[in-house]
């Protein structure tokens, strides 16, 4: 631990002046959380770890947004594909028309009980 903290402090100071080895960056980056790319970009004014964490995570949420609104169109159109089935069907009668019906208001009644 000594070591690491003389290099952190002459990596600090400046004196004497050095490059920080591959092994330092990654250790920086898993320390304070950030990529490489990060680590090596010029200094931004605002735009502290704090900052571009959030700018990730928004970047990240906005993804699964996206993803989350595909995956609801695609259960909208089975849904509609599965509602004209059940429609032909109880076009073939009143019977069927009835026995659709309490078919389905029993199985929601089960699905209501299994999900409270």
């Amino acid at each position: 631990m000594c070591s690491n903290q003389a290099a952190i402090w002459r990596i600090e100071s400046g004196k004497p002046r050095r490059r920080v080895n591959l092994d330092e960056a990654l250790g920086f980056c898993q320390v304070f959380g950030l990529t490489m790319d990060e680590l090596t970009a010029p200094p931004m004014k605002h735009a502290d770890p704090v900052v571009r964490g959030l700018v990730r995570d928004r970047i990240a949420k906005k993804a699964a947004l996206t993803r989350m609104q595909r995956d609801v169109q695609i259960l909208e159109r089975e849904i509609e594909h599965i509602e004209f089935e059940l429609a032909h069907f109880a076009s073939y009668g009143e019977e069927q028309k009835t026995e659709l019906e309490q078919l389905t208001r029993r199985e929601e009644d089960a699905w209501m009980r299994q999900h409270p």
